[in-house]
């Protein structure tokens, strides 16, 4: 006796959320989700993690939503929070279903869409004098959506320590050079975790993003940056550790659809144990991008005999005039850099431990430095 076939287990997914939501066409998500099935680029994207796991992942979540996440810094003059049932929801659909890019790269979105029972919208039309802060230690699947209007600096921090199976979708909006600062720190557990970050930047707006992760028993986490209009631009970094038995899948893609558009990503990751972290870097140069500056490195360390780390970084190009660079690197600690270390009286493992913490503090940025860095170094060999 066979099982439900995929297309059974999402339809059962999203009648399960529709029966108590009203704010999106599950359906129509869960037509288009099937039909990204057959796209061989939807089965290279979820090379290092199946989509059967990206079902059973949301197939839990859908069966026992209980979301325990805490907002603050959204009671501050010029930020507006609402429920996402609340909003205009023909608009919001319509936005929510045509605007997130390349659905067939990202299978969790549509996931998290069926979902989740509701959202929030998170709308700064001022700058606010302190950050927002999004702490979520529940489970269940959620979509945020953050919109940061003309002119405005605003700066999101996320603590992601769910302590159960969990989905989220987090939709940012940039306009015109308004600037965000986002940093998001994802905790270790025993639990399956699916994060989706997709952002627009306008012209002349500008994303920065510091990401720090440890590996889970599952996760992927996936970015995908759009600069739609000139001069915009994205910085992204972070840094991640993997120990014994934990999985960490990290796919990026950052794409110019306008000129004089500009990126940067920086990633350096640890496998400290016997676990699988992988990362895939993808820069897209689209059409009429010219003069496009891009640039991509990811760097790793394995520590432990069987760690596997797995990388790929990619470049499509399909104009001239575009200067981009990308790079990635899988080695041990530096041996020069021991030897010296030892012979100015560092014991080896208190050199290799130093060598290790630096390598990742090089891409942790002050607000997670301050709070949240103890957790990823505790994860490192003594």
């Amino acid at each position: 006796m066979t099982g439900p076939t995929e297309g059974e287990r999402i339809l059962r997914i999203a009648e399960r959320a529709a029966a108590g939501s009203h704010w999106l066409d599950h359906r129509a998500v869960a037509e288009r989700l099937h039909a990204t099935q057959a796209s061989p680029v939807h089965r290279e994207s979820l090379r290092h993690t199946a989509f059967d796991a990206l079902l059973r992942i949301f197939e839990d979540v859908a069966a026992d939503a209980t979301i325990d996440a805490v907002f603050t810094g959204i009671e501050q003059p010029g930020v507006f929070c609402s429920p996402l049932a609340a909003v205009d929801t023909g608009t919001l659909t319509g936005h929510l279903l045509d605007n997130l890019p390349e659905p067939t790269r990202h299978a969790g979105a549509d996931l998290a869409l069926l979902a989740a029972p509701s959202g929030r919208l998170i709308d700064v039309s001022a700058t606010p004098a302190s950050p927002l802060h999004i702490g979520d230690t529940g489970q269940g699947a959620a979509v945020t959506v953050v919109r940061v209007q003309r002119g405005v600096t605003a700066e999101l921090i996320e603590r992601v320590a769910p302590t159960g199976p969990r989905g989220g979708l987090l939709i940012i909006e940039l306009a015109h050079d308004a600037t965000l600062n986002h940093y998001r720190a994802v905790a270790p557990g025993a639990t399956a975790l699916w994060l989706g970050t997709s952002v627009r930047v306008a012209k002349g707006a500008c994303y920065r993003a510091n990401l720090i992760a440890r590996g889970r028993s599952r996760a992927r986490l996936e970015t995908h940056v759009v600069l739609a209009e000139p001069h915009s631009r994205a910085d992204l970094t972070g840094a991640s550790v993997v120990t014994d038995g934990e999985h960490l899948d990290q796919p990026v893609i950052i794409e110019h659809r306008a000129p004089d558009t500009t990126s940067t990503q920086r990633f350096h990751g640890i496998g400290a144990g016997k676990g699988r972290s992988s990362f895939n870097g993808r820069i897209h140069i689209h059409a009429g991008a010219v003069r496009s500056d891009a640039w991509l490195g990811n760097r790793n360390l394995a520590l432990h005999p069987d760690a596997e780390i797995n990388t790929k970084p990619e470049l499509e190009i399909y104009t001239d005039d575009v200067r981009c660079a990308h790079g990635a690197t899988i080695g041990q600690l530096d041996a020069e850099a021991l030897f010296l270390m030892q012979s100015r009286g560092i014991p080896e493992a208190a050199a290799r431990q130093l060598l290790a913490h630096a390598f990742l503090r090089a891409c942790i940025a002050a607000p997670l430095e301050a709070a949240h860095a103890e957790e990823l170094l505790g994860a490192l060999p003594a």
